[in-house]
C-alpha cells in the first residue's frame, strides 16, 4: 500500500497547530446563548423510566434460541452463521457491580435487554477495585 507522505506530513502539522483552540473560542463566544436554557432548568420536569420495563418491545428483532443458526463465521468480510444467515448485533455494556445482579433481578434485566432488542452484552470492569462487588470481592458463600 502506497502512503502519501506529503499528505500525512501536512495533516500532522495541521493537528499540531492546535485546532482545539477554535472549540474553546466557539464555546466562549457563543456560551451566552445557553443562558436562557440554563435559567429555565428549574422548570424542567423529571423524566424517569422504570429500570425493569422498556417503553417499546423490540424482542421481535431477536431470533431465539441462541445457536439455532450454528457457529458464527466471517464470509466476505461480514459476520454470518453456518447456515448463511447474516449476523446482526445490537449491544450494550454492563460495568462494575452491575455485572453481578441478584438472582431476583437477573431475569428482569434479561427481559428488559430482550425488549430493547439487545443480543450482545459486554461485561466490563468485573475486576474493578472501585466496584462494590467484583470478581475479587466475592466470598465463598456467594454465587454468581
Amino acid at each position: 500500500m502506497m502512503v502519501n507522505r506529503a499528505y500525512n506530513n501536512q495533516r500532522n502539522r495541521r493537528n499540531r497547530r492546535g485546532h482545539g483552540r477554535w472549540g474553546l473560542w466557539f464555546w466562549l463566544t457563543f456560551s451566552w446563548l445557553l443562558a436562557p436554557v440554563l435559567a429555565q432548568s428549574e422548570a424542567w420536569q423529571p423524566f424517569a423510566m422504570p429500570w425493569d420495563a422498556a417503553p417499546v418491545n423490540l424482542s421481535f428483532l431477536l431470533d431465539p434460541p441462541a445457536g439455532k443458526h450454528g457457529f458464527l463465521d466471517i464470509q466476505d468480510g461480514k459476520f454470518e452463521f453456518e447456515d448463511g444467515t447474516p449476523a446482526r448485533f445490537w449491544g450494550t455494556t454492563i460495568s462494575g457491580a452491575a455485572c453481578f445482579p441478584s438472582h431476583d433481578q437477573a431475569p428482569l434485566i434479561a427481559e428488559r435487554l430482550s425488549q430493547l432488542g439487545i443480543n450482545l452484552v459486554r461485561l466490563q470492569s468485573m475486576d474493578a477495585p472501585w466496584a462494590e462487588i467484583s470478581l475479587f470481592t466475592l466470598h465463598a458463600n456467594q454465587q454468581l
